[in-house]
């Protein structure tokens, strides 16, 4: 049975895992003020409880492997009728999960992150390029970088307009010796501490040569010099995944949704 209980009883929990609950940090930081925000917890289970208009949006922290899955689902329909489930899956098989109804249910997504830097090993391909922050000069190699087959939200032009030009962010390029930009990776700081990733491209011509693992291993050089942890959000595809790994990465958390059907 879930009761209701306080902000602070949620903090005190995922405050004892920093990496692995980042993003629940960061979701009560943004809804701490919302005086509709509700919170509660059963024996094995804390909740974040947000209505909006459309849906209410529930952020579901198991604290144990064999949670209770019927009782969440029970709870969140009592809820609302349209909701979604952001569900906490470190340490589950996801796979395993059975609903009661049908829902959207969305892909496991994986979040990686590192606290220490990593020496390149002996055998790893180390690319002959320079690594370098973007200025406001280098508005140019943006504009014209080669980006075709990126699947984020934004590439290259709209990032450096965002981070670089509104000094929001840091935009590491991956220069070749003759000067030109054959990859990036994007991070921002963070109000909780860590340096987050948010994103990293290399040409298809370039892959495969470390350049990949050397921009990664450069982000968590900084974030170690800083004091701090490199956290990289999503790391969905298995080529992203490799890459976190070499450059010193582990895998801190995985998280799925589950939403009512419209």
């Amino acid at each position: 049975m879930y009761s209701a209980c306080t902000l602070e009883d949620i903090r005190a929990v995922i405050d004892l895992k920093p990496e692995q609950y980042f993003e629940e940090r960061e979701e009560l930081e943004d809804l701490e003020e919302d005086e509709d925000t509700r919170y509660y917890a059963s024996e094995d289970c804390l909740l974040i409880v947000s209505p909006g208009r459309r849906q209410t949006n529930l952020y579901a922290i198991p604290l144990k492997k064999d949670f209770d899955l019927a009782q969440l689902e029970s709870f969140a329909k009592k809820m609302a009728e349209a909701f979604e489930i952001h569900l906490h899956v470190t340490g589950i098989e996801a796979e395993a999960l059975r609903f009661s109804e049908p829902y959207q249910i969305g892909d496991v997504v994986t979040s990686y992150s590192a606290a220490k830097w990593v020496a390149p090993g002996e055998q790893e391909p180390r690319p002959i390029g320079k690594i370098r922050d973007l200025t406001r000069n280098d508005e140019r190699h943006a504009k014209y970088f080669q980006q075709k087959d990126h699947g984020s939200f934004m590439g290259l032009q709209q990032t450096f307009s965002l981070l670089v030009e509104d000094e929001s962010g840091t935009v590491m390029g991956y220069f070749t010796p003759d000067g030109t930009l054959k990859g990036y990776l994007s991070y921002l700081p963070n109000d909780l501490g860590p340096l987050v990733l948010d994103d990293l491209y290399v040409q298809p011509t370039e892959r495969g040569k470390g350049i990949e693992v050397a921009l990664a291993r450069e982000f968590l050089r900084r974030a170690t010099n800083a004091g701090t942890f490199a956290y990289w959000p999503v790391v969905a595809s298995e080529e992203a995944k490799e890459t976190a790994e070499a450059a010193g990465f582990t895998l801190v958390a995985a998280r799925m949704t589950i939403g009512t059907i419209d």
